[in-house]
């Protein structure tokens, strides 16, 4: 596998749950939109010449997920219900929409993250990486288990709020 089918692979991985949403959205069968992914990930990831470097991956893989969803309906002995194009035009941008706005609220996080103590950092690995309970972390910084439930939900509420604060900043959550 040559280094384009290679990232093409690791974005088709990224990006299954999105295309199958889409395809979903269209056909309303769940392993029918299963294959058809399945068929579309083999396309994308074969045909590493036809995708344009230069341009998103996420709208080109949809279009093709969407062309291919379409296919399975000709293919298909079932008349699906189909959604106008304007839906799922709508659809498919706000797929698109809601990558964006998690790729900036991880930023945000990452950003945030530098502002929390070392010593509540090391907590939220605990907890979030190391999948510690909160009776587990209490354990090892000597705290209540009551204490340190209390610690990891300001830690939460903090976090929370240092992200809403600088995803709004960037214009992207409007009020």
């Amino acid at each position: 596998m040559n280094n384009k089918s290679q990232r093409l692979l690791n974005d088709v991985i990224q990006y299954k749950d999105k295309m199958w949403a889409l395809v979903y959205s269209i056909l309303k069968d769940y392993h029918l939109s299963e294959d058809v992914v399945q068929e579309v990930s083999f396309f994308i990831v074969n045909n590493p010449e036809k995708y344009d470097e230069s341009r998103p991956f996420l709208p080109w893989a949809l279009g093709i997920a969407r062309f291919k969803a379409f296919e399975a309906v000709r293919k298909s002995e079932k008349q699906a219900a189909l959604l106008e194009d304007d839906i799922l035009e709508k659809i498919q941008n706000d797929l698109i929409e809601f990558e964006r706005d998690e790729d900036t609220r991880i930023s945000a996080l990452q950003n945030c993250l530098t502002e929390v103590s070392d010593e509540n950092r090391r907590i939220l690995i605990m907890k979030y990486v190391e999948k510690l309970s909160a009776q587990s972390i209490a354990e090892k910084i000597d705290r209540t288990p009551t204490a340190t439930f209390s610690l990891l939900q300001r830690l939460r509420t903090s976090l929370a709020t240092c992200i809403n604060r600088k995803v709004k900043v960037t214009g992207l959550v409007n009020d």
